[in-house]
C-alpha cells in the first residue's frame, strides 16, 4: 500500500486558502479531440502481412484558480484504439484497446517565479497505474525548470503477466526555454526504478529501470500558424533493453483567423514509432482540434509533444498513454 499521508497532507494544505482571503475562483484550460491512423506492412515472419491502426482521443487540461497563489489542476485523457490484422489469406481480424488517464495537481505559487505542488494520477488500460508525488518549479520568463518525485503502484495484468506487488520510484525534470518571441524549446527526462515483492510475478525485477528522455520545439509565426516537433526515447529491461522511439512533426492553424467566429486551433501531424528489436516502423497521421477557454492558449496535444513538455510525471504512465493499443503511435 502506498504511503500517501505526507502527500495527502500537502494536497489538503494547498487546496485550502487563507480564511481571510477573498476567494474569487476562476477556471481556464483546453479541450482537445483527435483522430489518427497508421499502418505496418509485412510485419515480420509469422505475423500479419499488414496491420492498420485507428485511434480516437479526447482530453482536457484545466486549472481552477482560487486566487493568485493557489490553484487546482485537473487533467483527463481517453483514447480508443482499433487494430486490424490482415494475414493475406482468409478473413482479417481486429481488436480494440482503450486507455484512460486522470490527474489532480494542486499548486501553490510562492511568488512570481517559484511554485510547489503535488499530484495524484491514475492510468488504466489492461491494468492500472496509481502515481502520487510532489513537484516544484522555477519560471523566470525566458527560462523555466521543474521537477517531481513520487511513486507508482502497478496493479492487475500488465503486458506479459501479473504485476501485483510492483512499485516504481519516480523522479523527473523538465526545462523550457523561450529564446525569442514565439519560440519554445523544451525537454523532459524521467526515471522509474522498480521495486518488487518476493511473491510478485511478471516481467520486472527489483532495480529494473525505465528511462524516458524527450526534447521538442514549438514556433508560432504570429499569423495564426505554428509548427512543432518532438522526439522521445524510452528504454527498460521489460523492453529487452531495446529503445522505443517516437518522433512527431506537425503544424497548427488558429481558426479565428478565418473569420466567422470559429473557435480553437486545428493541428495536423505525423508521428513515427520504431522499436529497436524490429525493422518495421509505424507511421501515423493525425488531426486534432483544440479549444482554449478562460484565456488559456491552445497547445499541440500530441502525446509525444506532451511527454517532451513533462506533463505526465511517471515514465511508465507516459509510455502507456502514448502508444496505440499500448504499442504504437497516436496523436
Amino acid at each position: 500500500m502506498m504511503k500517501t499521508a505526507t502527500v495527502g497532507s500537502l494536497i489538503a494544505t494547498l487546496a485550502c486558502g487563507s480564511a481571510s482571503a477573498e476567494i474569487m475562483p476562476t477556471m481556464d484550460g483546453v479541450f482537445s479531440f483527435g483522430i489518427s491512423t497508421g499502418s505496418i506492412e509485412s510485419a515480420g515472419e509469422g505475423s500479419a502481412d499488414s496491420l492498420d491502426i485507428w485511434r480516437g482521443d479526447v482530453s482536457a487540461d484545466m486549472a481552477l484558480r482560487f486566487n493568485t497563489s493557489i490553484s487546482m489542476g485537473f487533467e483527463f485523457s481517453h483514447n480508443q484504439t482499433t487494430i486490424s490484422f490482415d494475414e493475406g489469406e482468409g478473413p482479417s481480424d481486429s481488436f480494440e484497446q482503450d486507455a484512460t488517464r486522470w490527474a489532480i495537481k494542486p499548486r501553490y505559487d510562492l511568488n512570481d517565479m517559484f511554485h510547489i505542488g503535488a499530484y495524484y494520477q491514475n492510468t488504466s488500460f489492461i491494468g492500472s497505474l496509481d502515481s502520487v508525488g510532489v513537484s516544484g518549479g522555477y519560471d523566470a520568463g525566458r527560462f523555466a525548470i521543474a521537477g517531481y518525485a513520487g511513486q507508482t503502484e502497478l496493479d492487475s495484468f500488465l503486458f506479459f503477466g501479473p504485476s501485483d506487488g510492483i512499485k516504481a520510484k519516480n523522479v523527473g525534470v523538465s526545462a523550457l526555454g523561450r529564446p525569442v518571441e514565439g519560440l519554445e524549446i523544451f525537454g523532459h527526462y524521467s526515471l522509474a526504478k522498480i521495486e518488487t515483492d518476493a511473491e510478485s510475478e511478471g516481467p520486472f525485477e527489483s532495480d529494473d529501470e525505465i528511462k524516458l528522455a524527450a526534447v521538442g520545439v514549438d514556433y508560432s509565426f504570429g499569423n495564426g500558424w505554428n509548427v512543432y516537433g518532438a522526439t522521445t526515447s524510452t528504454e527498460g529491461s521489460f523492453l529487452g533493453d531495446e529503445r522505443l522511439r517516437q518522433s512527431t512533426l506537425g503544424a497548427g492553424f488558429d481558426l479565428a483567423n478565418l473569420g466567422g467566429g470559429l473557435p480553437g486551433t486545428m493541428y495536423v501531424d505525423w508521428t513515427r514509432t520504431s522499436f529497436d528489436a524490429f525493422d518495421e516502423k509505424i507511421d501515423a497521421f493525425g488531426v486534432n482540434w483544440t479549444v482554449g477557454f478562460g484565456g488559456a492558449d491552445a497547445k499541440p496535444q500530441n502525446c509525444t509533444v506532451r511527454n517532451a513538455r513533462g506533463m505526465n510525471p511517471a515514465a511508465f504512465s507516459a509510455l502507456i498513454e502514448c502508444v496505440p493499443g499500448q504499442f504504437g503511435s497516436p496523436t
